[in-house]
């Protein structure tokens, strides 16, 4: 059995936010205590979390709270890099109104949507006979 996921993202290839390539994006958007912000965001399967740029929930009115602390990621170059947590942020994923548990943050850091904020609003999975989503 053959199934097309169809995300209401839909971008041109060759006009992709951020310039043309081949990585998929999905839309999220990110709740703040008054407002949100759309923010596009290329699906990462190897990121655990949601990563946003700090600039967009400092925008929206979501402070560090230092009790959150810090986490330390190596990233796709091999550095470990020390990113803000932010605990319990309120996102909207392909039309799924999720919590996210933990999303990382520093200024002007690339938009990535982890494996575990995707899984737990796209209910994905295979068998036998492949792939599965609702």
């Amino acid at each position: 059995m053959t199934r097309t996921i169809k995300f209401s993202g839909d971008y041109d290839w060759s006009h992709q936010p951020g310039g043309g390539s081949h990585r998929p994006y999905s839309e999220v958007r990110v709740f703040g205590p008054s407002r949100y912000r759309r923010v596009v965001c290329i699906l990462d399967s190897g990121a655990d979390h949601l990563q946003l740029p700090e600039e967009i929930l400092d925008d929206i009115g979501i402070i560090h709270d230092p009790e959150d602390g810090f986490e330390t990621v190596l990233d796709a170059s091999l550095c470990n890099v020390n990113f803000k947590v932010f605990k319990d942020v309120e996102v909207e994923i392909e039309g799924n109104k999720i919590t996210v548990e933990t999303v990382l943050s520093l200024p002007g850091v690339p938009a990535l949507l982890g494996r575990t904020a995707f899984l737990s609003a796209i209910d994905v999975g295979f068998d036998d006979d492949g792939w599965l989503y609702k």
